[in-house]
């Protein structure tokens, strides 16, 4: 619900808005961000069994930011493709 709210009261910043506004806005994103980030291995965790804890949470650990790297690499290459910037940048092998 912080993110949420966050995100939607950013609507409400100008440019003339003052530094409390948008710093209080960052600390409550900042927050539902924490949340998303830790909520989830207790549900993962509570269905193991203890013996496989710790490689649950290890893999877990692991997995979470190849999805966060796959999803800037997807979106960089939408906007690049979308754009046509991408042609360029076809001649280097990139």
């Amino acid at each position: 619900m912080p993110l949420l709210t966050s995100a939607a009261s950013t609507y409400v910043l100008q440019v003339n808005s003052p530094t409390r506004d948008w710093i209080g806005f960052q600390l409550i994103v900042s927050v539902g961000m924490g949340v998303l980030y830790a909520a989830p291995q207790f549900p993962i965790l509570a269905s193991l069994p203890t013996s496989k804890t710790a490689h649950a949470l290890s893999f877990f650990t692991f997995v979470r930011p190849l999805d966060s790297s796959d999803r800037v690499a997807i979106g960089l290459t939408a906007s690049l493709v979308l754009t046509g910037r991408f042609a360029p940048l076809a001649r280097f092998g990139v």
